[in-house]
């Protein structure tokens, strides 16, 4: 599967003055996202709290699901 990832200050700018409101939900997946092919690719670690942060690339992610109010 293919996803971008996009900065919550970009997606501020996109936004700003075309919708009524926005907002972004914590994500937080339920399993392990396992990546083992070529590429920089996505994987998850369990943190001491029990959260499943998201690695891609050599970066640290907080991922969201982005509710937009037109």
């Amino acid at each position: 599967m293919q996803y971008n990832t996009i900065s919550l200050p970009t997606v501020a700018e996109w936004l700003k003055g075309s919708v009524q409101s926005y907002k972004v939900h914590e994500f937080m997946p339920e399993t392990d996202f396992l990546h083992d092919g070529k590429g920089i690719g996505t994987a998850t670690t369990m943190t001491a709290d029990g959260k499943r942060l998201q690695i891609s690339g050599g970066m640290l992610m907080n991922w969201g699901i982005l509710e937009i109010t037109k």
